[in-house]
Formats: structure tokens, C-alpha cells, sequence
């Protein structure tokens, strides 16, 4: 099998898990005269931002719009010709948008904010940066209070990581100084409840990369969260657990290339321990995340036989590991490939959904089990050689059932599937695929649970329209007219549910215009403003 050939340095194992941490850490954009539009809650806007190249083609600006007419308002541009917006992300509470961009300068990457409530123009939030510096990446904190960036900001090529708050002010570093050459690493993560920030730097040692955590507001100290490695050790990714109490990491904290589970306390009685099982020689965890009560740790690793990747839990209060999933077939393993993230838990923590050939060496099948091991289901549909479930299987928020896609019907045709969690009520969601066609990774539930929304891609003319079902395949209709813009696949649901936003050449073809739509595919609106010739909607979020 695939993964039985790839571990073999120390740099693929880095890779592989944090590719994976990346993928379950985790888990969208327009134009008007009034940020708050048909708002009930003078508090937050609840329309949509969206990045195009709207008045000089190939210049991006950002626009807001109402989710139900396309009365547009501009939010941000560059003041200067060659300038150009780059990337943003609004907060979480939609109040404001924070953004890249080469605004002032065209040599020099800010960091920008502009509320999405008071009509005011945008603040700069970074600070002054040295000649050739430039902010590289921000995450917003998860009370929307604050905004993580790292950036060369006081010395350059030296990347450390700084906050400020949601209006631009209060512009401080918050990593420790660094020891020559040192950097802060791209995968800091804000706490859950916006206190702290983990970051991995190699800080103390040049290319030792260990884990950090600073305190924002409220307390002092910047202190190291990981233990002592040994030589040419490295932490290599890290998760917060829900209640921001504790950090999990992976590291060949003892032994050499042998990445290991562990967990530190951060709040509380301050403590290091080993979670993972013993591992054979070349052993190596490659996935792990914590359970929404914060109580157990689900990770993928090789614990009892090299190379033979299963799946376990451990329960952080008691101790002890489970293996959770079934008994393998010769050759089987937990996951088709390395660096993907094969297992899920439930929203509501009470299963964990993964992906296995199991049963059949080479037929990858869904299953779920229970957190502790017991009552391990087959939830797919029947699948024979050839054929397999793809590791893009996805939870309804509600946890009721779980979303798939497999050629389970057709051995070329690729459909989308839901099912309960204990494998009843197995629906094919996907209706419309002609002979060789596919539903694309990118579909979704609604945030209510009640429907999930699709892209299927008619192979012979390359089409990609947007469908939507109600969750047991039933109600099945159209959603999109026009391609959707198949370079991305954008489109998502409102945050109650009730529409659908989507970007597609619907009007002019080859022209990428924002629309939404009821979700029973009434009411079609473009809510995106006129575009100069060459113009495009590239992205948008609610």
C-alpha cells in the first residue's frame, strides 16, 4: 500500500502531519450605499463581502452587499495604481474586515481593518515596518476582539507575531525575542476563548522548533508549552483543546524521527505527558483531535504494528489508549493516504466517523464507533473491489447523519451520499450525474442540518452547477444557472440556512458575477455590482 513506502525521513513525517493537523484543525465574499442592510440587529452586518476587480481589471477592491439585492458598497482599495487588495477574512462576529494588501505602498504588504457598521474608511493596523518588510499572514480571534499577525516588523526577514486590536489600535508584539535567525512559525492558533496564542518557533534554538504560548490581556509571560527535546527535535503541529485548558502536540520529543503524542496543561496544575501508546521502532502518530468536551484525544498512528495506521483514543482524565477501530484486514489501514485526515468526530463528541479498508484490502469504507471502541459500524454502502469512499466525508452539524461521496452505483461515476450514524437510512443524494460525471469535495450542509448543497461536474462539457437536496436525498433541484467558477468552487450558505450565495458566469459567459438564492432555488438575485470589461467576483464571504 501507499503509505507502507512513504515514511521514510524525517521531513515527509514533518510534512504529512502537518497536513494533516491542517486539514482537522479547522474544520468563502460585494458592493452598496449601507453596510447594515436589512440588519435586526444593528450589532452585526448580515450581508456579504466580496474581492473584484469591479473599476480597473486585475485591480482587486472589497465590497459589501446585501444577501437580497445588489445594493453595493465599497469598503477598501489601494490609493496608489499598481496597488492591489491581496486576501481578508471577516470577523467572527461580522463587525469588521480585516484585510492585505498593498494599499499605500507597492513594495510594502499592510495590514488593513474596515467596519462593516459605521461607514468609516479603513485603518492600518500594522505597524511601521522596515524597508522590505511585509505582513505575511493574520487570524482573527475567536471573540473578534483581536488580530494575530506574523510579520517582519521590526527587523527584517525576521518573522515574529504581533496583535492589535479590531479598530487598528493597540499594535504590540507578543512573541518572546527570538535567537538569531530564529522565526515564528505559520501555524499559531488563537486559544477558543481568545486568551492566549500557541505559536512554534525555533526561539531559543536556530531550526529547534518548539511550542510557545503568551498570555494577551489580563496576565504576563510568555512561557514554553512543550518539553525538553532531544538533539534535532522538533514539535510539529499542536492543537488547543476546546476549553483552552490544554495543548496537544506531536514531536520526537525522545526518541529521534519517532513523533509522539503529548499533552500539556496550560491552565491549572501545569504538567507534560506522553498520551500516545508505546510505538514500534519507525512508529509515528500522524493526526490527532481533541473531542468537543475537551475529555479524549482521537489520533491516527502505527502504535501496535509498523506501518499498520489505526485509530485510537485516549481519555485525557483516566489515562490509558483505546484502539477504536476495528480489526484490519491484512494490508488495511486506517486512511488511504498519509497526509490526509481520515477520521472525524461528531459535533456533539458522541462517535468518531473514519475511513478504512477494514474489510477489503483496498476498498476504503466509512465507518463509526463509539469514543471508547465500542459498537464499530460499517455506515457506507455495499462496496466491491475498485471501488471506495473518499476521505472528504463530512458531519451534519446536527450530528444526525454523515455526508459521503463514493462510486458506490457506478464504478466511474463519483455520488454524493448521507447516512445515518449507525448506517441506516443510506441515501444517494446526487441525482442529476450523467455516465463518468462527479460531485466535486466542495459540497456542504446547511448550519440547520436540514439540507446539503452540491457541485457536480458534467465530464463532457466541463459544466459545474451547484445543486441542493434536502438530507435524505429527497427535494433534489437546481441551484445555479452559468458555470460556477470552477477554480474554486465558490459558494456556501448563509449562516441561518435560508440562502445560498454562489459566483458564476449566469448573465454573460465567462464573466464571474455573485448571486444568492432561497434555498429551494427560488428568488435569484445578483447581488454583485457592475464590472468593468475583463471584471470578475473572485471570492466573497457571509
Amino acid at each position: 500500500m501507499l503509505m507502507n513506502t512513504i515514511k521514510t525521513t524525517k521531513l515527509l513525517s514533518i510534512t504529512a502531519l502537518t497536513v494533516a493537523l491542517t486539514f482537522l484543525s479547522a474544520c468563502g465574499g460585494g458592493s452598496g450605499s449601507d453596510n447594515v442592510i436589512n440588519n435586526t440587529n444593528p450589532s452585526e452586518f448580515d450581508g456579504l463581502v466580496y474581492q473584484a476587480d469591479a473599476n480597473i481589471d486585475n485591480q482587486f477592491k472589497l465590497f459589501s452587499t446585501a444577501k437580497d439585492s445588489n445594493d453595493v458598497n465599497e469598503l477598501a482599495g489601494p490609493s496608489i495604481s499598481d496597488g492591489d487588495l491581496l486576501t481578508y477574512s471577516m470577523s467572527p462576529d461580522h463587525t469588521h474586515v480585516a484585510f492585505l494588501g498593498y494599499l499605500d505602498n507597492d513594495n510594502t504588504q499592510e495590514l488593513f481593518v474596515v467596519s462593516l457598521l459605521n461607514g468609516q474608511p479603513p485603518v492600518k493596523a500594522s505597524g511601521t515596518l522596515p524597508v522590505g518588510g511585509n505582513i505575511v499572514s493574520f487570524k482573527w480571534s475567536p471573540d473578534s476582539s483581536r488580530i494575530a499577525y506574523r510579520a517582519d516588523q521590526d527587523v527584517f526577514q525576521d518573522f515574529e507575531l504581533y496583535t492589535v486590536l479590531a479598530n487598528g489600535t493597540g499594535n504590540r508584539k507578543v512573541s518572546a525575542p527570538l535567537v538569531l535567525f530564529g522565526d515564528v512559525k505559520t501555524d499559531y492558533q488563537w486559544s477558543p476563548d481568545s486568551s492566549r496564542i500557541a505559536y512554534r518557533a525555533d526561539q531559543e534554538t536556530d531550526e529547534i522548533f518548539e511550542l510557545y504560548n503568551t498570555v494577551i490581556t489580563g496576565g504576563t509571560g510568555n512561557g514554553k508549552v512543550s518539553g525538553v527535546l532531544l538533539n534535532n527535535g522538533d514539535v510539529v503541529g499542536f492543537q488547543w483543546s476546546p476549553n483552552s485548558r490544554q495543548i496537544a502536540y506531536a514531536a520526537d520529543q525522545d526518541t529521534d524521527n519517532t513523533f509522539e503524542l503529548y499533552n500539556s496543561v496550560v491552565l491549572g496544575v501545569v504538567g507534560i505527558s506522553k498520551v500516545s501508546g508505546m510505538l514500534p521502532n519507525t512508529g509515528n502518530v500522524l493526526s490527532f483531535k481533541w473531542s468537543p468536551d475537551s475529555s479524549r484525544i482521537a489520533y491516527r498512528a502505527d502504535q501496535d504494528t509498523a506501518n499498520v495506521f489505526e485509530l485510537y483514543t485516549v481519555d485525557i482524565g483516566v489515562a490509558g489508549n483505546n484502539k477504536v477501530s476495528g480489526t484490519m484486514v491484512n494490508g488495511g489501514d486506517v486512511g488511504r493516504f498519509v497526509n490526509r485526515p481520515t477520521f472525524q468526530w461528531s459535533p456533539d463528541g458522541t462517535r468518531i466517523a473514519y475511513q478504512a479498508d477494514q474489510d477489503i484490502d483496498g476498498v476504503f469504507e466509512l465507518y463509526t464507533v463509539l469514543p471508547g471502541g465500542a459498537d464499530n459500524i460499517k455506515v457506507s454502502g455495499t462496496l466491491t473491489t475498485g471501488r471506495t469512499v473518499e476521505d472528504d466525508f463530512q458531519w451534519s452539524p446536527d450530528s444526525s447523519r454523515v455526508a459521503y461521496r463514493a462510486n458506490q452505483d457506478n464504478f466511474i461515476t463519483v455520488d454524493l451520499y448521507t447516512t445515518f450514524a449507525n448506517g441506516t437510512d443510506n441515501a444517494k443524494i446526487s441525482d442529476f450525474l450523467i455516465f463518468g460525471s462527479n460531485v466535486s469535495n466542495r459540497y456542504k450542509w446547511s448550519p440547520d442540518s436540514s439540507r446539503i448543497a452540491y457541485i457536480e461536474d458534467l465530464l463532457t462539457n466541463q459544466v459545474f452547477r451547484l445543486y441542493n437536496s434536502l438530507a435524505d436525498g429527497t427535494s433534489n433541484s437546481k441551484v445555479s444557472e452559468g458555470n460556477i467558477k470552477n477554480n474554486s468552487f465558490q459558494w456556501s450558505w448563509s449562516p441561518d440556512s435560508s440562502r445560498i450565495a454562489y459566483i458564476a458566469d449566469q448573465d454573460t459567459v465567462g464573466v464571474f458575477e455573485l448571486y444568492t438564492m432561497f434555498a429551494d432555488g427560488t428568488d435569484n438575485i445578483k447581488v454583485s455590482s457592475t464590472l468593468v470589461a475583463d471584471g470578475d467576483v473572485w471570492n466573497f464571504s457571509w
